[in-house]
This record gives C-alpha cells, structure tokens and sequence, in this order.
C-alpha cells in the first residue's frame, strides 16, 4: 500500500459519523446539526454525494468543553465568543466556573439527602413506637436511653438555613482528631441548661472529647408542641414536674422531629429520674 492510501485509511479511521460523534459528546445528532447550523462547531467534511457530517477527535473535545461550558449558566452565544477568543486561560476560567458550580450542586443535594434521611428515621420511629400518636400539648412519660451529643458552639435556634448543613457545622467546629472519629446520628434538637440554650447533634460513634456531653437515660416527662406553642408547652411540662413528680428541672431537651422537608415540630423531654 503507498503512502497516499496509508494516509487516507487513517483520516477515514480517525473520523467518525455524526451519529457516533453524538454519542461520544453525550448530544444528540440534532444538538450537532444545530450546532454547525449556527457555526458553533462544524464538521471536519462533509461528504460531497452522501452529505454525511464527519468529526474529528477535534471536534469531539470542542462539543464536550461547549457542554462544560453550559453548565456554567452561559449562552451558547457566549460559549461561541469564548471559542473564537481561542484563549485557553478564559476556556480554563470557565471550566472551573464549572466546576465549582458542580460542587455548589453536590453539597446542595447532600444536604437534600440529610433532610430526607431525618424525614424518614422520624417516620420509623413513629412506626417502631406502634404508630401511637401523641396529641399536641398531651403530657406523656417515655423511657429514654442514655444520648451523647455535642453542643453547637454558637448556634441556639433551628432555622432552614443550619438544618440543612446541620452535621456540616459540627465537623467545621471539631478539631482533626475529633472529626475522624465521631459520626452522627440523623437526630438534633436544643438543650437549655443553666440559662444557656444551644442546638445539639447526637453522636452515633464518638471518642472520649471533651466536647461529648450526655443525656442521661431513665424517664422523662414528654409532650409534642409546634413552634407557636413551644414556649407555653414548656411552661406547662416544667410546672407539671415539679407539681406533680416534685422535681426541680435541672435541663430541658427540645428534640427537632420532622413533619416534611421543610418543616418540624418538637418533642419537649424533661428528665425525672
């Protein structure tokens, strides 16, 4: 075989038809018609009898750094401006435009997953508990295990915004140590205690830091409330332990129980023995 033809099987090697240029670009044949109609990327040949579109490897990385490039919110006016430029230090800025809004994706979903996982281990939990539902405002005695937490050093109220990054804050306040050897459970709420109210994570797995602070198991004094009624229900289960059980309430547990993405009530604990 001469040269010549060695030649030509290697460019009829290296081309590929639109359909399997489409497929390597993760478009669609009609995304690249489109493509070349606006002069965004065009063929590498067009055959002159059959009119099939041809694509080099070239044009293959071209479609990929366009779909990059959409992802950052540009149009494809724009991306067509960025390639013209032919400067790989603006394409370079906006393929880690790209990926750091990736990245601003991933997290915003991890914390979906966090929400989701709170909804339902709230759910199996109401399920475990023989689905008895407690009316709000109802005053109950429920028998609680001993809980290991850790204290937000600055957060007091649960709102949208910490909820969904909730075990993200307790990490960031952890030293390294710490942070490879404490996990959490998908359970929050607040502890008051001597005047002071903060939001708290439970620990599933935890070491022996200083920072670990434990609820006591034994019974406690319980009511359901939302967040209009918290303050009055609190009242009430704190007269109620003290009239009645003749306790004098050393801390007060208000645990977060989810009632959907975005919402929540509590379940006040008051410790009595």
């Amino acid at each position: 075989m001469c040269y010549t033809k060695v030649k030509e099987a290697f460019i009829i090697n290296t081309n590929f038809l639109i359909n399997e240029a489409a497929r390597m670009a993760n478009m669609t044949s009609e995304t690249l018609r489109h493509y070349d109609r606006i002069g965004l990327v065009k063929p590498i040949k067009i055959d002159p009898i059959s009119r099939y579109r041809y694509y080099s490897e070239q044009e293959i990385i071209h479609l990929q750094i366009i779909d990059l490039l959409k992802q950052t919110g540009l149009s494809l006016t724009d991306i067509k401006e960025i390639l013209e430029l032919n400067d790989f230090s603006i394409i370079l800025q906006s393929l880690r435009s790209a990926e750091e809004k990736v990245n601003e994706e991933i997290k915003r979903l991890k914390g979906v997953k966090q929400q989701l996982r709170l909804a339902q281990k709230d759910s199996e939990k109401k399920l475990k508990n023989g689905l008895k539902k407690k009316l709000l405002g109802e005053i109950y005695l429920s028998t609680l295990p001993k809980r290991a937490i850790i204290l937000a050093d600055s957060l007091e109220q649960p709102n949208l915004k910490n909820l969904w990054k909730f075990h993200d804050y307790f990490y960031e306040q952890m030293d390294k140590h710490s942070k490879a050897q404490i996990t959490f459970e998908d359970a929050a709420g607040i502890l008051t205690k001597e005047n002071k109210t903060c939001l708290f994570a439970v620990c599933k797995q935890y070491n022996d830091s200083n920072q670990i602070t434990f609820l006591p198991e034994g019974t406690y004094l319980c009511c359901y409330c939302t967040e209009e009624s918290r303050k009055i229900t609190i009242q009430n289960i704190v007269q109620k332990a003290k009239q009645v059980y003749g306790v004098d309430t050393a801390f007060i547990v208000q645990e977060i129980v989810f009632t959907g993405l975005i919402h929540w009530n509590y379940e006040i604990q008051v410790f009595l023995k």
